[in-house]
Protein backbone atom coordinates (compact mmCIF):
# COMPACT_ATOMS: atom_id res chain seq x y z
CA UNK A 1 0.00 0.00 0.00
CA UNK A 2 1.41 3.45 -0.48
CA UNK A 3 -0.60 4.63 2.47
CA UNK A 4 -0.06 4.86 6.24
CA UNK A 5 -0.79 7.26 9.48
CA UNK A 6 1.95 8.87 10.99
CA UNK A 7 0.83 10.60 14.44
CA UNK A 8 -3.19 10.00 13.02
CA UNK A 9 -1.87 11.74 9.86
CA UNK A 10 -1.69 10.25 6.19
CA UNK A 11 1.62 9.89 4.63
CA UNK A 12 2.27 8.66 1.30
CA UNK A 13 5.28 6.51 0.85
CA UNK A 14 5.58 8.15 -2.95
CA UNK A 15 6.00 11.80 -1.31
CA UNK A 16 9.32 12.97 -2.98
CA UNK A 17 9.74 14.77 0.84
CA UNK A 18 11.02 11.43 1.47
CA UNK A 19 13.65 10.95 -0.91
CA UNK A 20 16.25 12.16 0.90
CA UNK A 21 15.01 11.26 4.75
CA UNK A 22 14.80 7.72 3.76
CA UNK A 23 16.30 6.26 6.71
CA UNK A 24 14.96 9.25 9.39
CA UNK A 25 11.25 8.35 8.15
CA UNK A 26 11.85 4.25 7.93
CA UNK A 27 12.93 4.35 11.62
CA UNK A 28 10.01 7.11 12.41
CA UNK A 29 7.33 4.80 10.24
CA UNK A 30 8.51 1.41 11.37
CA UNK A 31 8.11 2.75 15.21
CA UNK A 32 4.66 4.44 14.70
CA UNK A 33 3.02 4.01 11.68
CA UNK A 34 -0.47 2.13 10.84
CA UNK A 35 -2.58 1.29 8.27
CA UNK A 36 -5.23 3.37 7.72
CA UNK A 37 -7.69 0.92 7.72
CA UNK A 38 -7.36 -1.66 10.24
CA UNK A 39 -4.73 0.86 12.06
CA UNK A 40 -2.40 -2.53 12.39
CA UNK A 41 1.32 -1.31 12.70
CA UNK A 42 3.45 -1.34 9.49
CA UNK A 43 6.57 -1.67 8.14
CA UNK A 44 8.04 0.96 5.50
CA UNK A 45 9.75 -0.87 2.31
CA UNK A 46 12.11 2.07 0.66
CA UNK A 47 14.44 -0.10 -1.61
CA UNK A 48 16.15 0.87 -4.00
CA UNK A 49 14.57 -1.44 -6.64
CA UNK A 50 10.82 -1.97 -6.11
CA UNK A 51 8.15 1.12 -5.35
CA UNK A 52 8.62 2.50 -2.03
CA UNK A 53 5.34 1.33 0.04
CA UNK A 54 4.33 0.51 3.30
CA UNK A 55 3.51 -3.41 4.15
CA UNK A 56 1.90 -5.07 6.75
CA UNK A 57 3.75 -7.01 9.80
CA UNK A 58 1.98 -9.95 9.26
CA UNK A 59 -0.44 -11.63 6.88
CA UNK A 60 -4.03 -9.97 7.15
CA UNK A 61 -6.91 -9.68 5.85
CA UNK A 62 -7.30 -5.64 5.49
CA UNK A 63 -8.56 -4.96 2.08
CA UNK A 64 -5.51 -2.47 1.94
CA UNK A 65 -3.27 -4.92 1.78
CA UNK A 66 -2.87 -6.95 -1.79
CA UNK A 67 -1.52 -4.38 -4.22
CA UNK A 68 1.06 -6.04 -6.73
CA UNK A 69 4.41 -3.89 -7.67
CA UNK A 70 2.45 -3.14 -11.03
CA UNK A 71 -0.33 -1.66 -9.41
CA UNK A 72 1.39 0.34 -6.70
CA UNK A 73 3.65 1.65 -9.30
CA UNK A 74 0.59 2.40 -11.67
CA UNK A 75 -1.34 4.17 -8.93
CA UNK A 76 1.52 5.99 -8.04
CA UNK A 77 2.17 7.35 -11.43
CA UNK A 78 -1.42 8.50 -11.61
CA UNK A 79 -1.38 10.20 -8.15
CA UNK A 80 1.56 12.46 -9.41
CA UNK A 81 -0.58 13.03 -12.46
CA UNK A 82 -3.57 13.83 -10.89
CA UNK A 83 -2.03 16.34 -8.28
CA UNK A 84 0.09 18.09 -11.43
CA UNK A 85 -3.29 18.60 -13.35
CA UNK A 86 -5.97 19.23 -10.41
CA UNK A 87 -4.35 19.81 -7.40
CA UNK A 88 -4.44 23.48 -7.20
CA UNK A 89 -8.44 23.07 -7.71
CA UNK A 90 -9.06 19.53 -5.81
CA UNK A 91 -8.24 16.88 -3.49
CA UNK A 92 -7.05 14.07 -4.56
CA UNK A 93 -6.90 11.38 -1.96
CA UNK A 94 -4.67 8.00 -2.40
CA UNK A 95 -6.04 4.86 -0.97
CA UNK A 96 -9.34 5.88 0.23
CA UNK A 97 -11.15 3.00 2.12
CA UNK A 98 -15.08 2.64 1.19
CA UNK A 99 -16.77 0.89 4.06
CA UNK A 100 -19.80 0.31 2.66
CA UNK A 101 -18.23 -1.91 0.22
CA UNK A 102 -15.43 -3.51 2.24
CA UNK A 103 -12.63 -2.30 -0.42
CA UNK A 104 -9.87 0.03 -0.88
CA UNK A 105 -10.49 2.42 -4.16
CA UNK A 106 -7.20 3.54 -5.75
CA UNK A 107 -7.65 7.38 -6.30
CA UNK A 108 -10.41 9.72 -5.65
CA UNK A 109 -10.69 13.19 -6.59
CA UNK A 110 -12.89 15.74 -5.03
CA UNK A 111 -13.23 19.36 -6.99
CA UNK A 112 -14.66 22.30 -5.05
CA UNK A 113 -17.71 22.69 -7.05
CA UNK A 114 -18.91 19.20 -5.45
CA UNK A 115 -17.77 16.82 -8.43
CA UNK A 116 -16.19 13.87 -7.39
CA UNK A 117 -13.93 11.19 -9.39
CA UNK A 118 -13.14 7.85 -8.72
CA UNK A 119 -10.74 6.59 -10.45
CA UNK A 120 -9.34 3.08 -10.55
CA UNK A 121 -5.91 1.85 -12.24
CA UNK A 122 -6.95 -1.63 -13.12
CA UNK A 123 -3.72 -4.37 -14.47
CA UNK A 124 -4.95 -7.88 -14.56
CA UNK A 125 -6.41 -10.89 -16.56
CA UNK A 126 -9.98 -10.91 -18.34
CA UNK A 127 -11.02 -13.31 -15.21
CA UNK A 128 -10.02 -10.64 -12.84
CA UNK A 129 -11.78 -7.92 -15.15
CA UNK A 130 -14.79 -9.73 -14.96
CA UNK A 131 -14.44 -9.90 -11.37
CA UNK A 132 -14.07 -6.27 -11.19
CA UNK A 133 -16.65 -5.38 -13.58
CA UNK A 134 -19.51 -7.40 -10.96
CA UNK A 135 -18.24 -5.46 -7.94
CA UNK A 136 -19.40 -2.59 -9.48
CA UNK A 137 -22.65 -3.29 -9.99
Amino acid sequence: MLTALLNGKKVIATDPAWDHRKGEYRALCNEQAVCPICLERITCKFGEINQHHFAHRHNTDCPGSHDTEEHMTGKAILYGFLMARYGHEATVDLEYYIPELKTTGDLLVQFQDGRKWAVEFYCGGKTQALSFQKRGE
